[in-house]
């Protein structure tokens, strides 16, 4: 009797029961001067006896209106160093435009 009661408990708190879990919350991406880094590291030569470490980075500078919406201009910028007697390579360029719609809680992104 035990066993078929436990069932039921089980079975009422599965249909009936109400489950709480983590809710999707906006966050707006902070974007006024902002900068986002990341890198890495790479061996290379003579058995990995050379490290070498690689710099990527996004930021905005400045604004553009794009379809009459404001949008934030975000640039690439990457320094490569040079590899086993190659040269080093620096990159920085336009990469597109990026805009908070804060009344649909949305994040809109424009690719050059």
């Amino acid at each position: 009797m035990k066993k078929y009661t436990l069932y039921i408990v089980v079975i009422c708190c599965c249909f009936f029961g109400k489950a709480k879990g983590q809710a999707w919350q906006y966050h707006p991406i902070p974007y006024s001067n902002a900068l986002w880094k990341y890198y890495y590291t790479d061996c290379c030569c003579a058995g990995g006896s050379v490290t070498f470490y690689y710099y990527f980075q996004y930021k905005t500078n400045g604004d553009t209106v794009l379809n009459g919406h404001s949008y934030a201009k975000l640039y690439y910028e990457e320094l490569v160093p040079g590899q086993c007697s190659q040269p080093g390579s620096y990159s920085f360029y336009y990469s597109g435009c990026i805009r908070n719609d804060t009344a649909n809680k949305r994040v809109y992104v424009v690719d050059a």
